[in-house]
């Protein structure tokens, strides 16, 4: 958010510095519990476009007992090919972990 407690977007690149593997481990977790326990529902429906489709897949895999909190995953233009990505960067991104880009190892 541009209203970030200690990190300016506009000034310096530490704002930007955050993984795939932080939004669908961090940032997308606090949004399902946040849902949940504003609403005090047991499950939400999970609606992706493209990036958020990769990320569900991620938690999902990774944080399984987050598997009992969703009622369906429905993927709107999931990212199936990257053939026709041009950016080298984004091309990049299927072949090499996160840690990988963040710690140019």
């Amino acid at each position: 958010s541009r209203g970030h407690m200690y990190l300016n977007a506009l000034v310096g690149q530490r704002y930007w510095r955050f993984s795939m593997d932080e939004l669908a481990l961090i940032d997308i977790p606090a949004q399902i519990d946040y849902v949940l326990k504003w609403t005090q529902a047991s499950k939400l429906a999970y609606v992706g476009h493209s990036q958020g489709c990769t990320l569900i897949h991620m938690l999902l895999s990774e944080k399984v007992e987050y598997n009992d909190k969703i009622s369906i995953v429905v993927h709107i233009g999931p990212v199936a090919f990257v053939e026709y990505i041009r950016a080298p960067f984004l091309r990049a991104q299927p072949k090499i972990s996160s840690d990988q880009v963040t710690t140019g190892c």
